[in-house]
């Protein structure tokens, strides 16, 4: 029965090209091409991820310890101190992460042209 539907299904179209590519020749193995070279060495953007982690962790670590100063100071001048310092420390963290994209954008700009 199962011959019987495949036959009619085979002769009325719908399985098409299973009875093409079955009497079909194989088609010849394409040829490889050479891997791509790379555009950048796997070293240089290692050592800047490196790099990075190394200063954020520093950065983080500074923070912890001026937080836990302030949660331990015992006079409003001493409070008043470190949370200039936090402030401080924000603010020239912001001032490099703007910076830092200036110079992406400045990069992309060159490139496009």
């Amino acid at each position: 029965m199962q011959k019987l539907l495949l036959l009619v299904a085979a002769a009325s179209g719908v399985f098409p090209l299973a009875l093409h590519a079955a009497d079909a020749p194989a088609a010849p193995a394409p040829e490889k091409s050479p891997p791509p070279a790379k555009a950048a060495p796997a070293s240089g953007v290692q050592k800047m991820a490196v790099d990075f982690s190394k200063q954020r962790d520093a950065q983080l670590t500074d923070r912890k310890v001026l937080l836990e100063k302030l949660r331990t100071a015992k006079t409003e001048e001493e409070k008043q101190a470190l949370l200039a310092e936090l402030r401080r420390q924000q603010q020239q963290r912001q001032d490099e992460q703007r910076e830092a994209a200036r110079q992406r954008r400045d990069q992309l700009r060159e490139t496009r042209k």
